[in-house]
């Protein structure tokens, strides 16, 4: 066999596989894009009231205990700042 028909075959063959992968790529990215939006549109929905009210007070209190964790470190900022303060006097 000679070169040019080694390299034209090697060529037709790795043609094939990039388009059969280039193929499932997409396959595989549509597939996902779709699956994702059916998750976007069920994003918040419950099958009852109680379900949701439930869900929502979960949501609360985590949103609570941080806020109240970001407090205590506002304390912390508090005190620095007036050591700061005693430490540096301004002048006037």
């Amino acid at each position: 066999m000679s070169e040019k028909a080694k390299i034209s075959k090697t060529l037709v063959w790795s043609l094939i596989l990039f388009s059969v992968l280039g193929i499932y790529g997409l396959i595989a990215f549509f597939s996902g894009n779709i699956e994702s939006q059916s998750a976007k549109n069920e994003l918040g929905t419950f099958k009852t009231p109680e379900e949701a009210f439930e869900e929502t007070q979960k949501a609360l209190n985590l949103l609570s205990e941080n806020i109240n964790s970001g407090m205590e470190n506002a304390q912390y900022i508090n005190e620095y700042e007036n050591t700061k303060n005693k430490v540096f006097k301004k002048e006037k």
